[in-house]
């Protein structure tokens, strides 16, 4: 599971920062609560214990004035888990905080994009990958032409079957392989999908999470 982990923290790297922060820089209106979300935002560019929990105070305070305030409660989500990301336990109980806050965005707002993506990975973390590819199925639905969304669950399949193939359950694995190989358009894909399909017709119930990869 460490290992698993250690993948998806890559690929949060890679799009968080690259989207919300950047969302985060961008002028904000002149409104307290916004500056103070904005301020929030930043304490969460070079985070540590005590500038995460600063965060969570403003975003907090900020939803005390207005609960459906949905950059308040997305920098909750945020801060959940870059707190998840930071801590050595790995406890996925204190994403329980930011999959509550992440659900009352979409309740509001079911076409927030990166709230569903937001999701997925807080239920990957929290080992519930089924109900994370349902989400990014039901973000989909909402936004069929989100190419963000598209490339999320491909990622996710892809982490889904590494992560079955840790486990040893091999079925499932090769269903989430297949998966992939049958919705991406990208070679590269395919050809990873193709070749751990026949790596784990080969080993049989062994598989890559047997061999210790």
């Amino acid at each position: 599971m460490a290992r698993i982990i250690q993948v998806f923290i890559l690929i949060l790297i890679q799009y968080i920062f690259l989207t919300f922060l950047v969302e985060a820089r961008e002028p904000s209106s002149s409104t307290p609560s916004d500056n103070d979300i904005q301020a929030g935002m930043k304490l969460l560019e070079k985070p540590d214990t005590n500038k995460i929990s600063e965060a969570l105070s403003i975003f907090e305070k900020a939803l005390s004035v207005d609960p459906n305030q949905e950059e308040a409660n997305m920098g909750i989500v945020y801060a959940r888990l870059i707190e998840f990301i930071a801590s050595q336990e790995k406890d996925p109980k204190r994403l329980q905080d930011g999959l509550k806050h992440a659900e009352a965005v979409l309740k509001h707002n079911p076409k927030h994009e990166d709230a569903y993506y937001k999701k997925s990975q807080i239920l990957f973390f929290m080992g519930k990958p089924e109900e994370g590819l349902k989400n990014l199925k039901d973000g989909l639905n909402q936004l069929p032409k989100s190419e963000t969304l598209h490339k999320a669950m491909l990622t996710y399949l892809a982490n889904m079957a590494m992560m079955y193939e840790e486990t040893g359950d091999n079925v499932k694995a090769r269903l989430a392989w297949m998966k992939l190989r049958s919705e991406t358009k990208d070679p590269e894909q395919k050809k990873m999908a193709t070749e751990h399909i026949e790596m784990l017709s080969t080993t049989g119930e062994g598989g890559y999470g047997a061999r210790g990869f």
